[in-house]
């Protein structure tokens, strides 16, 4: 059996920002142009909201390697009003308010376009905790940007820079389909 096709939308009514500050800052003002309501979730939300086009309530300055707080943060306005995207950065350091708040999005439909670095290999292979998590569910459609490297003179290769991060993660979200932005090649 075919998978369904997805149709993105084109206007949001709330989007969920997670770590949008900085590599993400476009797809942020890409995400912030399109939804009647934004959530940005970053340890430096309140100071980069107006750089974004936030409004200062719509800006939760917390830390996502706090899985309380930022549930307490996160809970009174994922319940107020359910986020149709959401996108996430976040790392390792945060699983645990990363399966959280997974656990909220998947109650409602949503696209999520997950952002994974590969600074410490391919990721392409996924978390089985995510993988359980996302699979079979017939509400969400989750979506990945992965973040490779690209090619310079003489052998070697450079980090993306924010504008290329941000670009595939406007993909993801204006395509619903998974994305890398480079190459993955283990960086030396």
């Amino acid at each position: 059996m075919a998978a369904p096709i997805y149709i993105v939308p084109q206007h949001f009514e709330h989007a969920l920002v997670v770590g949008g500050t900085g590599m993400l800052a476009n797809a942020t003002r890409f995400l912030r142009a399109r939804s009647e309501r934004m959530t940005l979730a970053a340890r430096g939300a309140r100071e980069a909201a107006a750089s974004l086009l936030v409004l200062p309530d719509e800006a939760c300055s917390v830390d996502w390697r706090d899985e309380a707080a930022f549930a307490a943060v996160l809970s009174p306005r994922l319940a107020a009003a359910p986020p149709d995207v959401a996108l996430l950065w976040m790392h390792g350091s945060g699983h645990n308010a990363l399966m959280w708040l997974l656990e909220q999005l998947v109650l409602q439909p949503v696209l999520i376009v997950h952002v994974l670095g590969s600074s410490s290999g391919d990721p392409r292979g996924g978390d089985p905790d995510i993988n359980a998590m996302v699979s079979n569910r017939l509400l969400l459609h989750y979506v990945t940007v992965l973040l490779g490297s690209r090619a310079i003179s003489g052998g070697r290769r450079r980090w993306l820079t924010d504008v290329e991060i941000s670009a595939g993660a406007i993909e993801a979200i204006q395509t619903g389909r998974d994305v890398v932005v480079g190459e993955l090649v283990r960086l030396g």
